[in-house]
C-alpha cells in the first residue's frame, strides 16, 4: 500500500461527459451499447522498433528535433493581466519573429515583471524525477508523442517532500503501453493503466494527456505520425536492407557452371583444384579475346546464377534519398539543415532553412507541452503561474532578431530600450532610453512653404 500511495494511485478521479446524447454517440459507435470499453491505441511498439530504434535516418531527425527542444529552458511568471496572456499565447503559438517586438510588448503586459526562480515549480520543471532531468524529460515526451501519438505525464506526491505545493514530481509513462479505460454512465474515461499490469490503475486527475487527434472513438485517444507513414516505414525498411546487401556482394557477381542435366552430372567425376584453375583460367582468356562486345565460343553448354541486386532492389536504392526528405517533411523539418543535404545551397537558403526548422518542427511541439502542463500542473500550485519558453534562445533566431532591429530603427516609431529588448541587450540607463527618436531632416508637410515657378505667357490657376 506504501509503494501504490507513493505512486499516487491511491486518489481517482473520473472524467465525465454530462452530455448524455455524447456518450451515446461514444459508446454506440463500434463497440456495442454502454458497456464500459477500453481504449487500445494502435500497436506503436513496431512505429518505436522500425523507426526510432532501427532507423537510423528518423532516428536522426527525432534526436535533431529533441535535442532543439531541450536547449531552450522553461520560464515560470507569475500572471498579473489574463487578457495580454491571451493576446500573448496566440502570437506565441504562431512564433514569427519578425512579431517579436509585439511579443515582448504583450509580455511585459501580461507578466510580472521577473520571471520566478526560488519556486518549487521551478525546481520541480529543472528537475521532474530522481532519474530525469529536464533535457531527457522532454526529449522522451517527443519520443512517445511522435511516434505512439499521445505522451502520459504522470504527477506523483510524495510524503515528506520539501516541495509542499503541486506534484513534487512527475514522470513519462511508457505511452506504447497506456491504456484509458471507460467507466459506467456518463463516465468516458475512468482511469488509465499498464496493460502489463492492468489490475494497477491510474487516476485522470493525476495523468496529463498530450496527443494528436485520432478520429476513432470520438478522438479520446492519439494518431501516431507513423500510421499514415507505415508504407513508407516499410519501404525504407527494404531500402535499408538493399543497401546493406549490395555492401555484402561486393566480391563476384556472376557464378558460370556446365549447363548439365543431373544424369550427366552424376557421370562426371569432380575436377581437381588444377584443373579447375585451368579451366577458370580458359575461360578468362576466351573472355578476353572476344573483347567488348565481342561473342565467346565454348564446347561445353554453360548456364550463371546473378550474385547482384534484382532490378526492383535498386530501385528501391535509388529512391532511399527522396524517402529521407519525405521523412524531413513528416517532421516539418528542412533536410538540408537535418540531414546535411546541401551541397549546392547559398547561405540564405541554409539560413532560412534552420529557421523553418525551429518554427515549424521544434517550436509547435513545445507549445503542445506548454499548453498541457499550464492546463494541469500549474493549477496544482494554486498559484496564477505560467510556464513558458523563450524561443529566441535559439541560435537560429539571433541573425533574424538583428534584422528585425534593424528595420525598427527605420520606422522610427520605438524607442532605443525597445531596439534593445529585441537583440537581447541589457537596457540602456541614458535619459532618452525610453523616448522615440527621429531623424532631424525631416519636417512637417504643411510647415513647408514653397513658390511654384512661373510660366511666362500663360496664366495657371492651382
Amino acid at each position: 500500500m506504501g509503494a501504490l500511495k507513493w505512486l499516487g494511485l491511491n486518489r481517482k478521479k473520473s472524467i465525465e461527459v454530462q452530455d448524455p446524447q455524447v456518450v451515446k454517440i461514444v459508446y454506440n459507435g463500434d463497440f456495442g451499447g454502454y458497456r464500459p470499453l477500453v481504449y487500445f491505441g494502435d500497436e506503436t511498439q513496431v512505429y518505436i522498433d522500425q523507426g526510432f530504434l532501427g532507423n537510423h535516418v528518423i532516428f536522426t531527425i527525432t534526436d535533431w528535433v529533441g535535442r532543439k527542444m531541450a536547449s531552450v529552458s522553461p520560464i515560470v511568471y507569475r500572471v498579473k493581466n489574463k487578457t495580454a496572456l491571451k493576446q500573448y499565447k496566440a502570437y506565441q503559438s504562431n512564433f514569427n519573429v519578425k512579431n517579436i517586438a509585439k511579443i515582448n510588448e504583450l509580455k511585459k503586459k501580461a507578466f510580472e515583471k521577473l520571471e520566478l526562480e526560488d519556486h518549487p515549480l521551478v525546481e520541480l520543471l529543472n528537475k521532474p524525477n530522481p532519474t530525469q532531468n529536464w533535457d531527457e524529460f522532454v526529449y522522451g515526451y517527443l519520443v512517445y508523442k511522435k511516434f505512439v501519438g499521445r505522451c502520459f505525464i504522470k504527477g506523483s506526491r510524495v510524503e515528506n517532500s520539501v516541495r509542499t505545493k503541486g506534484f513534487q514530481q512527475i514522470y513519462l509513462l511508457p505511452a506504447q503501453h497506456i491504456i484509458s479505460e471507460s467507466g459506467e454512465g456518463s463516465t468516458v474515461i475512468a482511469n488509465y493503466a499498464d496493460k502489463r499490469q492492468p489490475l494497477n490503475k491510474i487516476a485522470t486527475d493525476e495523468v496529463c494527456v498530450i496527443k494528436t487527434f485520432s478520429p476513432v472513438a470520438g478522438g479520446f485517444d492519439g494518431t501516431s505520425i507513423f500510421k499514415s507513414a507505415r508504407k513508407l516505414l516499410q519501404k525504407s525498411s527494404d531500402a535499408l536492407d538493399a543497401e546493406t546487401e549490395t555492401m555484402q556482394n561486393r566480391g563476384a557477381k556472376k557464378i558460370v557452371f556446365p549447363n548439365l542435366t543431373p544424369d550427366q552430372l552424376s557421370s562426371i567425376s569432380m575436377p581437381s583444384d588444377s584443373q579447375e584453375s585451368n579451366a577458370n583460367e580458359k575461360l578468362r582468356k576466351t573472355i578476353k579475346e572476344a573483347g567488348n562486345g565481342g561473342i565467346a565460343l565454348n564446347s561445353i553448354p554453360l548456364g550463371s546464377l546473378d550474385l547482384g541486386l534484382s532490378p526492383i532492389d535498386l530501385n528501391i536504392l535509388a529512391s532511399k534519398s527522396v524517402d529521407d526528405k519525405a521523412w524531413c517533411s513528416l517532421f516539418h523539418v528542412n533536410s538540408m539543415v537535418v540531414l546535411n543535404d546541401h551541397e549546392s545551397a547559398s547561405y540564405d537558403t541554409m539560413q532560412q532553412g534552420k529557421v523553418s526548422s525551429v518554427t515549424d518542427g521544434v517550436i509547435p511541439e513545445l507549445e503542445a507541452l506548454k499548453n498541457g502542463l499550464n492546463s494541469w500542473l500549474c493549477p496544482s500550485y494554486g498559484e496564477d503561474l505560467y510556464i513558458d519558453f523563450d524561443y529566441t534562445e535559439f541560435p537560429e533566431m539571433y541573425e533574424e532578431l538583428f534584422k528585425v532591429a534593424e528595420r525598427l530603427m527605420k520606422t522610427e516609431s520605438v524607442t532605443i530600450n525597445e531596439i534593445r529588448d529585441v537583440i537581447k541587450y541589457d537596457a540602456y540607463t541614458g535619459e532618452n532610453a525610453d523616448k522615440i527618436l527621429v531623424s532631424g531632416s525631416k519636417k512637417i508637410l504643411d510647415d513647408i512653404m514653397f513658390d511654384l515657378p512661373q510660366v511666362q505667357g500663360s496664366n495657371l490657376n492651382l
